[in-house]
């Protein structure tokens, strides 16, 4: 499988792989969250760090009078910078004090592409109850202390065989989205660049001297799967699951073949189980263009359904064109 760096958030830093997908808030991240029907708070958010079930990508250390920024210029920085302002949160191997959630000195500061990892953490902390059967005349009166005490041993035994893949997976799709978002966020007729040279106070970088052409023709995708341990297998496992993950919560499934040709501006106005699905297939769409750069070769397409078709209509070979499977 896709393995996570010792120092996640350094690599990606100092590659300023921020540009396309910018890190987030935790208040930006929440509001990221529920937009895609994932109900966290900053204080959920923060209490999961501190049981280190899910972390944020990086703390950064915004000096004494908190107003500090760093700035990226797509150059490794040296030891001691990383030393002094960046806590590696996300890596297995930093242990560190979480601050107080009113801490505005070490900010906390989030990948887009964690709700793959969120979403999964969540599943299996969230439990229900349904409690109108306890309401029967016959029911007889339940146990909560005993009944508590297992679902708490069930919980974290779940937390704790749940692997550090997602985890992985989420810190590489940030890592290449510089080089290929770009084309992943494509309606089929235009690449999207998104430009900015600041924001969130915290992390500031120069966009007016960076050219995605030239970047994207320099790009090393040999260099990522060192980093990272890809292999064509663990690739082509990373991007099936997103794909299973898509078809089974994106409600328009069935019209995929029209919704790759609508605007990406118009595709984030979605919400819910939709706009959750579009971002599995960008992150599906990144890990298929690694695979092509890798291996010169391809896999399927995000938009086709995984699972045995019964039927073949219409036939493969205009399955293969997606201008001609939408006519």
């Amino acid at each position: 499988m896709v393995t996570l760096p010792r120092y996640p958030a350094r690599l990606i830093l100092d590659e300023a792989a921020v540009r396309m997908r910018g890190l987030l808030s935790a208040d930006d991240f929440v509001r990221y969250c529920t937009e895609r029907n994932l109900r966290v708070t900053r204080e959920r958010l923060h209490r999961l760090e501190v049981l280190r079930a899910f972390r944020p990508l990086v703390r950064i250390d915004r000096g004494a009078d908190g107003n500090g920024s760093i700035y990226l210029d797509g150059l490794p920085a040296p030891n001691s910078f990383w030393d002094q302002w960046i806590i590696e949160s996300y890596s297995p191997f930093t242990e560190y004090s979480v601050p107080e959630i009113e801490d505005n000195r070490v900010v906390p500061l989030y990948s887009a592409f964690q709700v793959w990892d969120l979403d999964d953490v969540l599943r299996r902390l969230n439990y229900e109850i349904e409690l109108d059967w306890h309401l029967e005349p016959d029911a007889v009166d339940p146990s909560w202390e005993e009944h508590m005490e297992r679902v708490l041993e069930w919980t974290e035994k779940r937390l704790q065989e749940r692997s550090s893949k997602r985890r992985a997976e989420a810190a590489l799709a940030q890592y290449i989205s510089n080089a290929y978002l770009p084309s992943t966020l494509s309606n089929r007729r235009t690449i999207h660049l998104p430009q900015s040279s600041w924001y969130g106070g915290v992390l500031a970088y120069d966009s007016d001297s960076w050219d995605w052409y030239q970047y994207r023709e320099n790009w090393d995708s040999e260099k990522v799967a060192e980093r990272f341990g890809v292999t064509q297998d663990s690739l082509m496992r990373a991007h099936r699951g997103l794909r299973w993950a898509r078809q089974d919560c994106d409600p328009l499934f069935d019209w995929s073949n029209m919704v790759q040709f609508v605007s990406h501006r118009k595709r984030a106005q979605l919400r819910g189980d939709a706009l959750r699905a579009q971002l599995f297939r960008q992150m599906a769409g990144l890990f298929r263009s690694l695979f092509e750069d890798l291996y010169e070769d391809d896999v399927e397409s995000v938009d086709k359904a995984l699972g045995i078709r019964l039927d073949s209509v219409p036939e493969a070979k205009v399955q293969q064109d997606p201008r001609l499977h939408l006519e």
